[in-house]
């Protein structure tokens, strides 16, 4: 029985120790071997974009030329993928 219970508090230990699943971030990270859809800054269009500053969204790469940008996006994404189309 002590075998038993020693048992059940190394495994409940050992799963306190593990490491959370990393979130998921700007497509920033998640795509990044995905090309953008756009050349230009979704949010500034006159920009270029910076291709390490992407975000996935609905299923597509969208790029920006600065995290700032995206930030911007996040409020109203439809109001700047009506122009990426």
């Amino acid at each position: 029985m002590k075998r038993f219970l020693l048992c059940a508090v190394l495994f409940a230990a050992a799963g306190c120790m593990s490491k959370p699943a990393p979130e998921a971030g700007p497509a920033t990270r998640a795509a990044a071997d995905l090309k953008p859809i756009n050349t230009h800054c979704a949010v500034d269009k006159g920009d270029e974009i910076d291709p390490k500053v992407t975000y996935l969204y609905n299923g597509q790469v969208i790029g920006f030329c600065c995290e700032k940008c995206i930030a911007e996006f996040k409020k109203d994404p439809e109001k700047y993928m009506k122009d990426l189309k």
